[in-house]
C-alpha cells in the first residue's frame, strides 16, 4: 500500500460450479478482496480449496458474506457456521455475518466491514 491508500477489489456470483468461471479478477493489485455472495453451495466449498488458496495467496485480505446459493440445499445457520469455521483455517479470509472486521492498514488506521 502507498499514499496511505487501499485498493479494495469487489466480486460477486461467481458461481464457481458452473463450467468457465473468469478469475480475471486475481490480476487486480488489490489489497483487499471482497466477494458478494453467490459463489458456490455449501456442498461444493470443499471442491473449491484452490480458489479459496487463490484468494489467500493473492489478497492481504478477503472477506466473504453469503448469498442465496451458498445456502441451496443447507440451512443458513448451518451455512454460516460451515462458512466461518473452513474460511478461519486461512487466517486472511474472512466470513461476516452480522459481524464486522477490521482491516488493519500499513499507517495504522482501519478500514471496518460489515456483513
Amino acid at each position: 500500500m502507498s499514499n496511505n491508500s487501499t485498493k479494495i477489489a469487489l466480486v460477486s456470483d461467481l458461481h464457481l460450479d458452473l463450467p468457465d468461471v473468469s478469475d480475471i479478477f486475481f490480476n487486480e493489485k488489490a489489497d483487499v478482496l471482497v466477494v458478494a455472495g453467490d459463489t458456490c453451495e455449501l456442498n461444493n466449498y470443499k471442491w473449491h480449496s484452490d480458489f479459496l488458496n487463490k484468494c489467500s495467496d493473492t489478497f492481504t485480505c478477503t472477506i466473504f458474506i453469503s448469498g442465496n446459493h451458498e445456502g441451496y440445499g443447507a440451512s443458513f445457520p448451518k451455512v454460516h457456521a460451515v462458512l466461518k469455521e473452513k474460511l478461519d483455517f486461512w487466517g486472511n479470509l474472512h466470513y461476516l455475518e452480522k459481524d464486522t472486521f477490521k482491516f488493519i492498514r500499513d499507517d495504522k488506521s482501519v478500514l471496518e466491514f460489515f456483513g
